[in-house]
């Protein structure tokens, strides 16, 4: 739980050597679930923690984790994972069906069906789209600092806010390049960034 240490933590990201981006795996929007997998937080804990990194750090990156379809699941607790996502809008969301592990207490309990599963996880799917949407446009129009990170597609490079988010700069530059970019396309998964020249 980062919570204990969470103000030193966010003084550290002070430091702008230091990416503002955190990546916290939820795995389920429902206490009940997490309960269930033996979880030592609350989904109000990990609320706290995005409400507190934000309001120090507006452009903050968050990315988590979700298992869709954990045995027990009930259509409620699938619901409260979709709910969490379009509430904390997170920037990247890893989703994973629920498979059994041997030897793990879930290996005893009744499995959800393959179909419901697919459904939750779809679900998960369809919310997480709509955030990168909804985020990607609130960035159109403004100007970032970025590093460039990857140069192997010929005529463009990939580069990194502060916030590790993917800007895709339809130039050449060599790797590590610092450089100002407007952003003017959202293409859901990556922004497209123009060069602002002096």
């Amino acid at each position: 739980n980062l919570l204990p240490i969470l103000d030193d933590f966010l003084d550290a990201l002070k430091c702008e050597k230091i990416f503002l981006f955190l990546h916290i795996p939820v795995q389920s929007g429902s206490d009940e679930v997490l309960k269930r997998m033996g979880r030592r937080y609350t989904t109000a804990q990990y609320e706290e923690i995005i409400t507190r990194s934000r309001a120090a750090f507006p452009d903050i990156r968050i990315c988590t984790d979700y298992i869709a379809g954990f045995s027990g699941e009930t259509d409620e607790d699938g619901d409260a994972s979709v709910q969490q996502v379009l509430r904390t809008r997170p920037g990247k969301v890893n989703i994973t069906r629920f498979s059994v592990r041997p030897g793990t207490p879930a290996a005893k309990w009744k499995r959800l069906p393959e179909p419901v599963k697919k459904a939750r996880s779809r679900a998960l799917t369809d919310a997480a789209n709509a955030v990168y949407e909804a985020n990607g446009d609130a960035m159109l129009g403004r100007e970032f600092d970025c590093v460039v990170t990857e140069t192997d597609k010929p005529g463009s490079v990939t580069a990194r806010d502060r916030s590790y988010q993917n800007i895709v700069i339809q130039e050449e530059f060599p790797l590590g390049t610092s450089l100002r970019v407007k952003i003017t396309e959202n293409r859901k998964h990556y922004l497209i960034g123009e060069v602002i020249r002096p």
